[in-house]
């Protein structure tokens, strides 16, 4: 008890500090207090019998139709295309997310309780402008507020992943507390939606069109940016953050085709994970990215493409920055043209626990929005 006074006077003043280094050291002693920063393995566990349950799925739903009539269905003799267009206004879609209702499709259906529940937002496009934060991780702004500053990428990645996997815009709304004399109520509004995402829950958010829309806004964008520093340092300060810059030493090249073997089976499976990696000859060079895709050069070497926000989401368009997987077995970044050769690279450590956790709110959001019922659902259902 006493070492923890002792402790305290410290963590007041560096977590007081407006510095990188304080804002680190104090979610350092709060990780400490609270137990956090920990990988979960019983996440891991489970997300490996989601896999597995993915890859080896039963015959359970494999006769459910694909398109259905809503309920409302009436005999239409076609004769002709105006025919045709009314019967197809009277079709509903039989799919995840879908258009159809529980009476024409079923709730396993509309809403699984796996990966495929993240195909409420569509991520193909997730990595254009418009389904990015308006700032990156090099932004001046955060240079001018932190003497010290040297990245938030951790911070900046899971934020862009939270918004794509969980946030649903709709501009035809009107915003929330859009007039002048409403601006208390309006940062109550926006600081809400922020502590849901960091709790990983769904959102809808009306008024805006996409994520670089709102972030654009003032408002907005000063309370993100503070998430990103907040959820940097706690991850930052994890276990995995503080041992990647021990070392610097490859992981070989069964482990990493082993990696890339999973990062290419979560592309396929709706999720853009997130990865941290370091320098080869410079461990303390550590940065944390989302994967956007995979492929293979024309040498037959493997590679993924990486979303990093130290730079424009232009550049993430056609897969520019890459980590590379040589024959050899090494890996090298196209973009740290001083230090191109990579050490350790690996999935961030709180990817499984998070994605588990969106999949779950994301499940009981459906199950809600098709009034179906939660207590029926099978946490392995196809």
């Amino acid at each position: 008890m006493k070492k923890l006074l002792m402790l305290a006077p410290m963590l007041f003043l560096f977590s007081s500090c407006e510095s990188q280094i304080g804002t680190a050291v104090g979610a350092a002693f709060t990780n400490l207090f609270t137990g956090s920063g920990f990988q979960d393995s019983s996440s891991d566990q489970l997300y490996e019998e989601m896999k597995n349950a993915k890859i080896s799925p039963s015959n359970s739903t494999s006769s459910e139709k694909t398109t259905c009539l809503s309920e409302d269905t009436f005999i239409l003799p076609v004769k002709n295309m105006s025919a045709m267009n009314k019967i197809k206004d009277h079709l509903c879609s039989c799919e995840t997310w879908g258009a159809c209702d529980k009476n024409s499709c079923s709730c396993e259906v509309l809403c699984p309780n796996n990966f495929d529940i993240l195909k409420m937002n569509n991520h193909k496009n997730d990595d254009s402008e418009e389904n990015s934060l308006s700032f990156t991780n090099q932004d001046i702004d955060f240079h001018k507020k932190y003497y010290d500053y040297s990245g938030f990428c951790w911070g900046h990645a899971l934020i862009t992943q939270r918004f794509n996997r969980l946030v649903r815009f709709n501009p035809k709304l009107p915003k929330k507390f859009a007039e002048d004399d409403q601006s208390s109520e309006r940062l109550r509004e926006y600081k809400d939606i922020i502590a849901k995402l960091d709790n990983n829950e769904p959102v809808d958010i009306p008024g805006f069109k996409n994520l670089h829309e709102f972030s654009s806004d003032p408002e907005v964008r000063d309370l993100l940016e503070e998430a990103a520093k907040k959820n940097w340092a706690e991850n930052a300060m994890s276990t995995q953050g503080l041992s990647i810059i021990a070392s610097g030493e490859p992981q070989g090249a069964d482990y990493y085709h082993k990696l890339f073997d999973d990062l290419e089976f979560r592309l396929k499976n709706n999720q853009s994970p997130a990865i941290v990696f370091n320098a080869r000859d410079k461990s303390t060079k550590v940065h944390t990215v989302l994967v956007n895709g995979s492929g293979t050069t024309p040498k037959g070497e493997r590679f993924i493409c990486i979303r990093d926000n130290n730079f424009s989401p232009a550049r993430s368009l056609d897969c520019e920055n890459k980590l590379i997987l040589s024959k050899e077995g090494t890996i090298s970044y196209s973009k740290w043209k001083k230090l191109p050769d990579i050490g350790q690279v690996k999935l961030s450590y709180s990817e499984n626990s998070n994605l588990l956790e969106q999949i779950s709110n994301l499940h009981t959001k459906c199950l809600t929005e098709k009034d179906c019922d939660a207590t029926k659902a099978n946490p392995l259902s196809q």
